[in-house]
């Protein structure tokens, strides 16, 4: 059940940060805005693969995880970066922030039910 609300957050998130990109400086759409976009998608993908990824996978399920976590590290490290260089205004940043924070404690429950269920 907590993936299908990740996804949903994740899908809200999207759907929130596009039009922010969309104003980019041009130099910079096809680099910077880029990364954030593709990161966006790669974690959309990610949690597919652990909604996806049945229980008894444990292994997989918690290899599906740990990318999802490093992927939103990614993530956050690309909008540091825009905002640091004035492309992201600060209040966006704020916001961004708080939305991957919800994401973030999504994933921090998903690892502890996956390192729960590989214990004995």
């Amino acid at each position: 059940m907590e993936e299908f609300k990740l996804l949903q957050r994740l899908e809200d998130f999207e759907a929130w940060v596009m039009p922010r990109l969309d104003s980019f400086p041009r130099a910079e759409k096809w680099a910077a805005a880029l990364e954030i976009k593709r990161s966006v998608y790669r974690l959309q993908w990610h949690a597919i693969r652990v909604q996806k990824t049945p229980k008894r996978m444990g292994k997989r399920k918690a290899s599906a995880v740990m990318a999802l976590d490093e992927e939103l590290e990614f993530l956050r490290l690309r909008l540091r970066d825009a905002a640091s260089r004035r492309m992201l205004s600060q209040r966006s940043h704020k916001h961004a922030t708080r939305l991957l924070g919800e994401v973030g404690k999504m994933i921090g429950g998903l690892q502890s039910q996956v390192s729960q269920g590989a214990q004995p």
